[in-house]
């Protein structure tokens, strides 16, 4: 004889509590000092900053300049990937020359994590 038995459904609540982990952030900030003055047909350096407000480590992939009549590159050579850990900078310097009677313009592209 064979007996089956009856199965009921039931729902049990929970309550969890004590300290949580925030939830994982990635945040870039980029800050270049090119304010100062630069003169025409004379090197000089300008500096990037950047900033990892996160709570997990940055990864920096790729970072390319495109300048526009003016020469700017980065004065050491960047060996990437480069990780930055939370609230830490990486600063980096770019060699500049402006052009003679020229407004000059430079437009800093990354790539992270």
């Amino acid at each position: 004889m064979m007996r089956l038995r009856h199965l009921t459904e039931r729902n049990h609540i929970f309550k969890i509590t004590g300290p949580s982990k925030p939830e994982d952030t990635l945040k870039p900030d980029i800050n270049a000092d090119l304010t100062g003055m630069f003169f025409p047909c004379i090197n000089d350096t300008a500096s990037i900053e950047i900033r990892n407000d996160g709570n997990v480590n940055l990864v920096l992939q790729s970072i390319t300049l495109q300048a526009d009549s003016i020469e700017a590159n980065f004065s050491d050579s960047l060996l990437l990937p480069k990780i930055i850990p939370p609230d830490s900078i990486l600063k980096l310097s770019i060699n500049v020359l402006p052009y003679r009677n020229r407004t000059g313009r430079i437009k800093i592209s990354s790539i992270f994590n």
